[in-house]
């Protein structure tokens, strides 16, 4: 069989635009809603190493308990106090909260709390204040 083909000139040069379905829409406010929840994460991964770094002068095991805390608590914060996104229980639960952007967090958080380090170690830094 061969292919059938449209010989017109403005053959895929126009896009026809429909109205979208209530279901459409549902689906980008929910899809840019985890979007904003993830690059948000993302932000405070580098927020919160500057802080515990820089600011607060943590290092070692100290500045692992400060990624853990805001790691687990931040989420919460987020989604609950600052973005205050409506959650619908079939859909969005602790998981999803937890693990949305979790990844890029971490990541952040340790490349550039690792850039942060050296750059005080080797320009003889302090802290702005020291809390042990």
């Amino acid at each position: 069989m061969g292919k059938i083909r449209n010989k017109s000139k403005y053959a895929g040069k126009y896009i026809v635009k429909r109205k979208k379905s209530v279901e459409e829409i549902e689906k980008t406010k929910e899809e840019f809603i985890v979007v904003k929840f993830y690059w948000s994460r993302a932000a405070f991964g580098a927020i919160s190493v500057l802080l515990g770094r820089v600011v607060f002068g943590y290092v070692g095991w100290n500045l692992f308990y400060w990624l853990l805390g805001w790691w687990f608590g931040f989420p919460w914060l987020l989604s609950f106090l600052i973005l205050r996104i409506p959650y619908e229980k079939g859909k969005w639960d602790w998981k999803m909260i937890i693990k949305t952007g979790i990844g890029i967090f971490f990541f952040i958080f340790m490349v550039v709390g690792t850039l942060v380090h050296t750059f005080m170690v080797m320009e003889r830094f302090e802290p702005l204040f020291h809390i042990y």
